[in-house]
This record gives C-alpha cells, sequence and structure tokens, in this order.
C-alpha cells in the first residue's frame, strides 16, 4: 500500500557551503541519502516537499552546522495477504524467487498449484504444468504475500500463487 509520511532527519553540513548554495546541498543530500531508503517496515519511494529546514545549529569544534530537515515521502509499505505483481528473477528447483519494486519474495513449490513441476530441459529452467502455466525468468507473475520482512536495508518475504488468479500473467 501506498501512502505520504512526514518525516523529520538531522543533517551536518561542513561550514564550507554556507551561503546562497546551502539549500541546493540540503535537498541534494535529502534525495540521495533518503529516497530508495526502507525504514521499519516501508520503502520510501520519494520525496515529495523537501523545503523546511531548521535554523542551522554549530556543532563546537567540528566546523559543522546541524540542520533538521522536515519533508513528506511517498512510502511503499507491502502488507500480509496483498495482491501485487513481479517479476521473476530466479528459478530453483524448490520454487522461484521474484522481484516486487524493492521487494524479494520465494515462492516455494508447496505453495504453487499441485500439478506444476521443475523442468531443466528446452530454453532453460522453468515451473510448468504444460498446460496453460509455464513460469521461466523475467516472467510477470501475480502473488500473494503470505509474509513481510524487512531486514538490514532490505525487504523479503514469502508469496503463493496458488489461488484463482495468480500466477504468470498473459501478457508476459
Amino acid at each position: 500500500m501506498f501512502f505520504v509520511k512526514e518525516l523529520e532527519r538531522v543533517f551536518y553540513v561542513h561550514a564550507s557551503y554556507l551561503g546562497s548554495g546551502l539549500h541546493n546541498e540540503l535537498t541534494k543530500r535529502i534525495h540521495t541519502e533518503i529516497e530508495g531508503m526502507i525504514e521499519d517496515n516501508y520503502f520510501i519511494v520519494c520525496i515529495l516537499e523537501d523545503d523546511k529546514f531548521s535554523e542551522g545549529r554549530t556543532i563546537p569544534g567540528g566546523g559543522h552546522i546541524e540542520y533538521t530537515a522536515y519533508m513528506k515521502a511517498l512510502c511503499w509499505q507491502p502488507y500480509k495477504r496483498e495482491v501485487v505483481d513481479g517479476v521473476v528473477l530466479n528459478l530453483v528447483e524448490s520454487g522461484f524467487f521474484c522481484e516486487i519494486g524493492a521487494l524479494v519474495v520465494f515462492v516455494s513449490q508447496e505453495h504453487m498449484p499441485k500439478d506444476m513441476f521443475f523442468e531443466t530441459q528446452g530454453a532453460g529452467p522453468q515451473w510448468t504444468n504444460n498446460k496453460d502455466m509455464t513460469i521461466e525468468r523475467s516472467s510477470s507473475v501475480r502473488v500473494r504475500l503470505l509474509g513481510v520482512k524487512a531486514t538490514m536495508n532490505r525487504l523479503t518475504g514469502i508469496a503463493t500463487i496458488n489461488e484463482d488468479y495468480l500466477g504468470v500473467l498473459a501478457n508476459s
């Protein structure tokens, strides 16, 4: 689910940036350091507003100025039981990995239809039922998230395709 969140961050700027370029330096640092970051269980997609800064506070003995930046950010938090679309990254005998933005999920064989099997013959590894569903690298798939975990600036999870309207997408 996407949502807008108000964030507050402290930045330290060297005194050499004081002057007309200070606002640009703070704005640049906000975008490079905050966008794409994972915090708690959500991913910061982009900064929407970044024009509010506190008065600078001099740090004694260091030559740096401390600023607090107030911003609004567009964030994405994947929820358990949410249905999302992703792209298959890798296939292994026990299942496959797919990427959904910043989230990488694993779909195990137990969470696929019972008639699916792993095949390594032909064009490369694939999961297929030899009828209407073949999952290979770069296929677009629709999955239901069973669990999501945030660890060390990464979002990981497990998912299933063993329900109606889930699995490989027709236009992939």
